[in-house]
């Protein structure tokens, strides 16, 4: 499957993506789309728009060659009534082919839909579907504070992921991009950064 079409499946497990390339919610009460959003896959990069613009800001928008957009986020700022004071949100999309080994996966156990590593009786890692459809999966990790750099929360993932591949669904994983424990937790199971993202919420 080509890489454009695997971050439009991803993109799928959080909005409806119009003809146009405007992104809209799910359904209701499900995450609201940013008012832009800047996908690069190898050297392509592509533009998606929220429901929140206006038809002017769309216009002036639609102008901007995405490639320069991605290169100078600052440029589509300008052109925004009011800007933003938040920012651009910059993330880095893992995919798993995959599924990890026994070794891999170490402790870890599904609790119902969760995959959890125990210490003492107490669940100190766990992972989990944040989103999903029938193509594919979105993985969250979380590991307890005092339990972290211990390797837990690699074997929770590394659980997750071999139930999903194994599933024959795509397993994503994004991270923020400042965020390297994300990365090299995602690149030590095999994951591939498949893209790069940079949203304006």
């Amino acid at each position: 499957m080509a890489g454009p079409d695997l971050v439009r499946i991803h993109l799928l497990l959080r909005y409806r993506i119009q003809e146009d390339d405007s992104l809209m919610p799910r359904s209701e009460g499900t995450d609201l789309p940013p008012r832009v959003m800047l996908v690069r896959h190898d050297r392509s990069t592509r533009a998606f728009l929220g429901p929140s613009l206006s038809a002017e800001e769309r216009e002036r928008l639609r102008a901007i060659d995405p490639e320069t957009a991605y290169e100078h986020p600052e440029r589509i700022t300008r052109l925004l009534d009011g800007g933003n004071p938040a920012g651009w949100e910059h993330v880095g999309l893992f995919r798993f082919r995959i599924a990890p080994s026994p070794e891999q996966i170490g402790i870890a156990t599904r609790q119902g839909e969760h995959f959890v590593v125990f210490q003492e009786g107490r669940p100190v890692a766990w992972a989990w579907s944040m989103r999903e459809h029938a193509l594919a999966e979105e993985a969250a990790v979380e590991t307890v504070r005092e339990f972290r750099n211990r390797g837990f929360g690699r074997q929770a993932l590394a659980a997750w992921i071999s139930h999903v591949v194994r599933s024959g669904k795509i397993a994503y994983y994004p991270t923020p991009e400042r965020e390297v424990v994300g990365g090299r937790l995602a690149s030590s199971l095999g994951g591939e950064q498949l893209a790069t993202m940079k949203a304006l919420p």
